[in-house]
């Protein structure tokens, strides 16, 4: 699923229209992880095995908020953040596969990797 940037009340529209329609495997995080989004409802409503939290390094607004990435790890789902693990490329076949960029290409000169994008 991908919610771009929507916040709790457009989550709670969505609950109320779609309920349990709404089931992803995946959720990229509602608005960079904001505090005004990942409602609880929503991620009830969602139920997503993994939630990808798309934002810069050292951004603006210091997203994801501490309470929307608690509330991930109250629910139990595992959550990847692009400014610490680089991109994320999923294989989706038979089986699910999930790897990071920095986990492909961590060379032992820096912690950021090799640069460049994951073909």
């Amino acid at each position: 699923m991908l919610p771009g940037d929507i916040e709790a009340p457009a989550e709670r529209h969505l609950v109320e229209q779609y309920g349990e329609k709404l089931q992803s495997t995946l959720l990229i995080s509602p608005h960079h992880g904001s505090k005004t989004s990942s409602s609880e409802d929503f991620l009830t409503a969602v139920s997503p095995k993994v939630i990808w939290i798309s934002l810069g390094t050292d951004n603006q607004f210091h997203h994801p908020h501490p309470s929307v990435t608690a509330r991930y790890q109250k629910y139990d789902i595992p959550f990847y953040r692009s400014d610490k693990e680089g991109a994320i490329r999923v294989t989706i076949g038979r089986e699910w596969k999930e790897n990071t960029y920095r986990d492909t290409y961590n060379h032992w000169w820096g912690s950021y990797g090799h640069q460049g994008v994951v073909s």
